[in-house]
């Protein structure tokens, strides 16, 4: 009896501990909340005061080592030290966090698979991998396909990385600065100091490279005359691209308001083309350009543009065929060849297209002995009459509305220039100043009456002006005492529009005249700018 008593005794203890000892594990097994992953409850209390935290999404989906990832969620810590953050089971650092937001980067060694984020001993698994790119980037296109040191590039392609800075591109070995990216795109900038050559881009060690170069412009001009046509600005050029001179054209959509001019400022590094309107600068960008077809590897250069009634655009200028300058003028891009004399250097310079669609180019060839002022209608020369065994050149042509040809420039008599304008193939000489060089780089028709701008030479200084018929001469102000010329006029109801430059004993500054009246447009404000015409070129 008292062994079984004491055997009794005994088992009553024994129970009241395992009572004890289940109802305690119980109660740690309910303090450690949901678990992780897709499934957690995050936001339920511990029962410690603690809440599980929970990963809604993060972005991007996939990236290179390196590459930054975002986080969203609950309950993250803010303090950046307190998450333990880890892709695939690959601790990663975390740069910054708040209570819903942590940005990491991809961890060197990670692999495909889910985003993990521990706060206080508590876990949650993301529901979707995060993709680990290793595959090398690819270049499938860039634009454009050239421009000047600063401008903007995009280039696409696959397998680039998110972040901007783990992209390294080369514009033919140079660096340049990348400002954003996606797995996708790259926006950069041509750097300063880089040639035409390839584009390479490298991630994480792995380069791709373009097929075609990028072409590198050094210098490039957009000259007057600047036509509107369907909302559009319109002006052509050339650009040196290290190599040649290369003709284009350039179409814009912004800041088509009037009067409007075409030229070049310089940054003090390059010349870089541009057109005003309504006074504001607008560069002219690679993404607008438009190249024309060219002879080999030999220069050729674009000065005048016309825009027909059906959106046609036109340009005229000349290409170096290997032997001489061969005059022609573009449709679109396609290239058509002018008669010179068949042997001597020849150019077009100006263009007009007719409402029925017929192309008027005017210019001048040599025949050995002199320069010769011709136009062109179609692929016909007409020559005009200069004076005797001297040279002369015609610069500009208008075509009037009942199909009358006129163009304008100068001769030389001998002794010095004379500004001029032609009616069909009769000249009238227009006024000078005395025995001092003058010429007519530009001309406009409005109803009857013939407007030419140019230039004429008192002795001193080159003084823009502008001429009404072959009677009026209306000097155009500069700052007084150094040169200025007139390049481009234009008559818009019934008032008188040229535009041109002046030097201001430090620089050449462009501008225009409304009547007499002249307004300055912006330069850089330390280096030349002009409103060009080819003539000054």
């Amino acid at each position: 009896m008292v062994y079984m008593g004491y055997k009794s005794k005994v088992s009553q203890k024994s129970y009241a501990k395992v009572v004890i000892l289940l109802l305690g594990l119980f109660l740690l097994i309910g303090g450690c909340g949901g678990g992780g992953g897709s499934d957690n409850d995050g936001g339920n209390d511990n029962g410690g005061g603690i809440t599980s935290p929970a990963i809604t999404s993060f972005a991007p989906a996939s990236g290179r080592v390196g590459d930054t990832v975002t986080i969203t969620g609950t309950n993250f810590s803010a303090n950046p030290g307190n998450n333990t953050v880890s892709f695939s089971g690959t601790a990663a650092v975390v740069s910054s966090s708040t209570s819903i937001r942590i940005v990491t980067s991809v961890p060197t060694g990670a692999k495909t698979g889910p985003i993990t984020v521990t706060v206080s001993g508590n876990s949650a698994i993301s529901s979707s991998n995060f993709t680990v790119v290793t595959a090398s980037p690819t270049i499938t296109n860039f634009t454009p396909t050239g421009d000047q040191a600063g401008d903007t590039v995009t280039i696409t392609g696959t397998n680039f990385s998110t972040t901007p800075g783990n992209n390294t591109v080369r514009f033919n070995g140079t660096t340049a600065v990348v400002t954003s990216s996606t797995a996708t795109r790259i926006i950069t900038s041509v750097p300063t100091g880089s040639t035409t050559g390839p584009i390479t881009v490298t991630v994480s060690g792995k380069s791709a490279t373009t097929l075609t170069d990028f072409i590198v412009i050094n210098n490039a001009y957009a000259f007057s005359p600047t036509v509107s046509s369907g909302g559009m600005i319109y002006t052509a050029g050339f650009y040196d691209d290290g190599t040649r001179t290369m003709p284009c054209y350039w179409a814009s959509d912004v800041n088509v308001g009037w009067p409007a001019f075409s030229g070049y400022y310089n940054d003090g590094t390059k010349d870089m083309p541009c057109y005003w309107s309504d006074a504001t600068r607008n560069r002219l960008a690679g993404a607008t350009r438009s190249d024309l077809a060219v002879s080999g590897t030999y220069d050729a250069e674009a000065f005048s543009i016309a825009v027909s009634s059906d959106g046609t655009v036109y340009t005229a200028g000349f290409y170096d065929d290997g032997t001489k300058y061969v005059p022609c003028y573009w449709t679109g891009t396609i290239r058509t060849s002018l008669p010179g004399d068949g042997t001597h250097d020849a150019s077009a310079v100006t263009i007009a297209v007719s409402d029925g669609g017929t192309v008027y180019t005017a210019g001048y060839y040599y025949n050995g002995a002199k320069f010769i002022p011709c136009y062109w209608t179609g692929a016909t020369r007409t020559d005009l009459p200069g004076s005797g065994d001297y040279s002369a050149h015609a610069l500009s042509i208008a075509v009037s509305d009942g199909g009358t040809v006129y163009t304008a420039g100068f001769y030389n008599d001998g002794t010095k220039s004379i500004p001029c304008y032609w009616t069909g193939d009769t000249r009238t000489d227009l006024a000078g100043y005395g025995t001092n060089n003058a010429a007519a780089l530009a001309i406009a028709i409005s109803g009857d009456t013939v407007y030419t701008a140019g230039f004429y030479y008192d002795g001193t200084k080159a003084i823009s002006c502008y001429w009404t018929d072959d009677t009026d001469r209306t000097d155009l102000a500069g700052d007084g005492v150094h040169d200025s010329g007139a390049a481009t006029i234009n008559v818009y109801g019934g008032t008188i529009y040229t535009g041109g430059f002046y030097d201001d004993g430090t620089k050449y500054i462009p501008c225009y005249w409304t009547g007499d009246t002249r307004t300055d447009l912006a330069g850089d404000g330390t280096n030349d700018a002009q409103v060009m015409s080819s003539f000054w070129w």
